[in-house]
């Protein structure tokens, strides 16, 4: 026997919120600034071009992240919109 799926939308639409304050926050980070400050100290050394390309790895991937969860959080709004939506349709066709 299978069971039910029960989806709760406004635990999604909470999710959603969750996940949106989230990917907001690593776009904020600026995990790069220690590695850009660093290569900013020494360009002249092989460690300051080090540094340069590491800050720009970590920045290109914490923007992806950051995308990436902001994308997702704008999935389980959607995914909360659509259920609340086909229940209203649902009782309204069953409504005489």
């Amino acid at each position: 026997m299978t069971e039910n799926l029960v989806v709760d939308p406004a635990l999604l639409t909470t999710s959603s919120t969750v996940f949106r304050q989230a990917g907001a926050q690593l776009a904020a980070l600026g995990a790069d600034a220690p590695l850009t400050g660093a290569a900013a100290a020494v360009p002249q050394l092989q460690t300051g071009a080090a540094c340069h390309a590491a800050g720009t790895a970590v920045a290109a991937d914490t923007a992806a992240l950051a995308e990436s969860v902001q994308s997702y959080a704008d999935n389980l709004s959607a995914a909360a919109t659509r259920y609340t939506d086909q229940d209203a349709a649902a009782a309204q066709a069953l409504t005489p």
